[in-house]
């Protein structure tokens, strides 16, 4: 099965990003120009425009014989909103990480960090308090579900939060699945035929002749012997890079989702996509992943100072998680 990979680098999404302000403020530039405005060489940049073009299959600016004239196509625009999206959240982490001596590294899939954990951070900001935040500094580690293991196995992180897993694959390291079931959910675009006929729920089988768009790394066991999609009858399985590019592509009407139920970010774009759950896949459950205790007598495992704060504070926020209401 043809199955494609979107996920431009952070460099390629600065670059594009800075590219369409300089074209958007003074479309007379020349790309030579805008390198040297970006502090890049034209080489970089042209090559950081066909890279990215290759990905999402189309032209993001249009380029005509004379170099001054230039246009945004609506994917440019549609990518360029998702690349201010993305970096502002990067930008956001990193404003976090206040100075101090005492560091937390704390290891998180892609999807956790931008649909999680920068909900819980500031409420554990607050349940630490001022004095301890201001000595705190926070390092997040993204990886898929074995680099989190491995990180937290050879003490690279203190904690990690990922999918659960049902047997530890390294005995240093403690799996502690978070007790509420995620659903797997289908998102689309308000006039798609699945919201037009207000579907309450999503069968497998109903997605076979859809463009389906799924985040790397999926860990549920037969998730796509389960959703097979027909490329004869005009499906396709596209892999995007975040749960954020998912519902980018969604609200540009580029094919439906097929992501974890985030259902207080869905509700938040309520009237801008259509979701409904899929009861016949099994449901996504969290997990931290600790170090094991040091011997076996400990029933616990040993956590540096604020780690056990933050772990409360993730199952506290997943625990009350608003359920679905299909609309």
């Amino acid at each position: 099965m043809r199955s494609h990979r979107l996920r431009p680098t952070l460099e390629e999404l600065r670059i594009y990003r800075q590219t369409v302000d300089y074209l958007e403020t003074e479309p007379n530039l020349g790309l030579a120009e805008i390198a040297a405005k970006i502090e890049c060489s034209p080489t970089t940049l042209h090559k950081c425009l066909q890279s990215l073009e290759h990905q999402y299959g189309g032209t993001l600016i249009e380029r005509a014989e004379r170099e001054s004239q230039k246009t945004i196509t609506p994917a440019g625009f549609g990518l360029y909103r998702l690349a201010t999206q993305f970096l502002a959240q990067h930008q956001e982490l990193a404003e976090w990480k206040a100075p101090g001596l005492d560091w937390l590294r704390v290891g998180v899939t892609q999807t956790v960090l931008n649909n999680v954990l920068v909900k819980v951070i500031p409420t554990f900001f607050g349940k630490i308090g001022t004095k301890a935040r201001k000595g705190l500094r926070l390092r997040f580690i993204e990886d898929d579900h074995p680099g989190l293991v491995k990180a937290v196995a050879t003490e690279r992180a203190d904690l990690a939060f990922g999918p659960h897993l049902k047997a530890t694959p390294d005995r240093r390291v403690r799996i502690q699945r978070i007790n509420s079931p995620i659903d797997y959910v289908m998102i689309c675009h308000p006039e798609h035929a699945f919201a037009q006929r207000r579907a309450t729920e999503i069968s497998p089988r109903d997605l076979r002749t859809q463009t389906v768009l799924v985040l790397p790394n999926n860990v549920q066991p037969g998730l796509f012997q389960r959703v097979k999609v027909d490329e004869d009858a005009g499906g396709e399985r596209i892999e995007v890079m975040s749960y954020a590019s998912v519902l980018s592509f969604v609200r540009m009407g580029l094919g439906v989702g097929l992501v974890p139920g985030w259902y207080d970010e869905l509700e938040n774009l309520r009237g801008q996509v259509y979701y409904a759950p899929i009861p016949k896949l099994s449901p996504i459950y969290m997990s931290a992943y600790l170090p094991s205790p040091k011997s076996p007598s400990d029933d616990s495992p040993q956590l540096k100072p604020y780690a056990k704060e933050l772990l409360a504070c993730m199952e506290d926020h997943v625990r009350s998680l608003p359920k679905p209401d299909p609309r």
